[in-house]
């Protein structure tokens, strides 16, 4: 008798658990299913795609020196000239945003622009919803070491539906998450041990946005000679093929170009990192402040050393005794990494936190699977870095209607704080796995 009420008993919280999965499942898809109608009916606002769109119809019609719009006062739209008058004719509303990278990552949308903006708008959308479900299954796949595959399929993707920055970044029509895919597969070849295909994916994005360097260092230190060599072939042909098929100069123009930009600092809200938040905080500079700032020397001096510290504590977490255990923290290590790669750049946009989801997954596969204390207060810290990152309020319409004190500064800062939480409970766990491995 006693058994039975046990077993009834458990058989009602397995039923009550799959009813709240189910609600959260339900939930989160009639959300994102919501949120993706609205960004698909406001062609408008793919101001990032349209920057993509408008190099590469430059580029088909032979233009390629108006791909790069010399910077004057604001940093991110181009409000005359041939860019401007092409992303206009392209039916594009507003001031279109700089294309940012090397000229041929302009070459695949040249694809697409044989569609009218909105429709090859949407195709992107497409494109990117099938990167979202990518990343998904991966992510699914590196937590097969817990139990109940559905729910944590629904956990998983609740997780990154429910995101803000992969929503903005969706919006935006950004190439963020399909960079966030890649650091996924990265991982993924990296455990398979294809070491030549995580290298070169690895070289893709070093070529696409730079800030990937320090996966090069982690790599280097962890002696994948193999996977380093073919993340630096890569980075370098993709380089010399544009070189090749686009010429010295417009090169020339795009190097000039980057040089202007990293000498200057942006104190936007959007922007996330270490650089940002102390023009934010200790400049006149607003929250919607998008124009370059020359910073002060004292702030570089404090960023430069604050990026010391944070990079000091990682490698001594991550150094051991035994170098053939590495494998066994490599999901934390991976995910330290990532986290200092949203975070140390000059520049790091809110949409780039997407890929913090990866490491809010390794942090509890550790702590639910490893971790041996379960130490409570961990679960408030790990809840409350990814309401700081997925829940972005409104911080342009808070600003104008509450002012720009320290209170709304901090407030637009909560992605940061959110990623150095997590950085932080990373670090310990690593440590953790550190001295244990130490002991074996």
């Amino acid at each position: 008798m006693p058994e039975t009420k046990v077993e009834n008993g458990n058989k009602r919280k397995r039923i009550i658990i799959v009813c709240l999965f189910t609600l959260l499942s339900l939930h989160c898809l009639g959300t994102f299913f919501i949120k993706l109608i609205n960004i698909s009916s406001a062609d408008g606002y793919r101001t990032d795609f349209i920057a993509y769109y408008t190099a590469a119809t430059l580029i088909g019609s032979g233009e390629i020196s108006e791909i790069y719009v010399g910077v004057k006062d604001d940093f991110s739209v181009v409000t005359s000239g041939r860019y401007f008058e092409t992303a206009k004719r392209a039916g594009f509303p507003f001031a279109p945003t700089r294309f940012l990278y090397l000229p041929i990552f302009a070459t695949p949308f040249r694809l697409l622009t044989i569609f009218t903006f909105s429709t090859a708008a949407k195709i992107w959308l497409t494109i990117n919803l099938i990167c979202i479900f990518f990343i998904i299954y991966l992510e699914w796949y590196f937590t097969k070491v817990l139990p109940h595959p559905v729910l944590r399929l629904v956990v998983i993707a609740s997780l990154n539906l429910y995101s803000f920055p992969l929503l903005y970044a969706l919006t935006l029509g950004q190439t963020s998450i399909l960079i966030y895919l890649i650091i996924c597969l990265i991982f993924y070849f990296t455990i398979k041990n294809y070491e030549a295909l995580a290298g070169i994916f690895l070289g893709i994005i070093t070529a696409l946005k730079f800030s990937p360097l320090l996966f090069i260092i982690y790599f280097l230190y962890r002696k994948k000679y193999k996977l380093v060599i073919c993340c630096f072939l890569t980075a370098v042909s993709i380089f010399l093929a544009s070189l090749l098929i686009y010429g010295l100069p417009l090169h020339g123009i795009y190097l000039d170009y980057l040089m202007k930009l990293s000498s200057m600092g942006i104190a936007g809200l959007s922007n996330q990192s270490i650089e940002a938040i102390l023009l934010r905080l200790f400049t006149k500079n607003t929250i919607l402040y998008y124009y370059p700032v020359k910073i002060p020397i004292l702030l570089s001096i404090i960023r430069y050393a604050l990026i010391v510290i944070l990079l000091g504590g990682v490698y001594r977490c991550i150094k051991e005794e035994n170098n053939s255990n590495h494998h066994q923290s490599y999901p934390l290590e991976l995910s330290a990494i990532t986290l200092c790669m949203l975070i140390i750049p000059s520049i790091s946009w809110l949409h780039y936190f997407n890929a913090a989801i990866l490491s809010i997954i390794f942090i509890s596969v550790y702590y639910f699977k490893i971790y041996p204390t379960r130490k409570f207060i961990i679960i408030p810290l790990i809840v409350m870095s990814y309401a700081m990152i997925a829940f972005h309020p409104d911080c342009t319409a808070l600003a104008n209607f509450y002012g720009q004190g320290l209170l709304m500064k901090l407030l637009a800062s909560f992605p940061f704080i959110g990623a150095c939480i997590m950085l932080f409970i990373n670090l310990i766990f690593l440590k953790d796995l550190r001295c244990r491995l130490v002991k074996r």
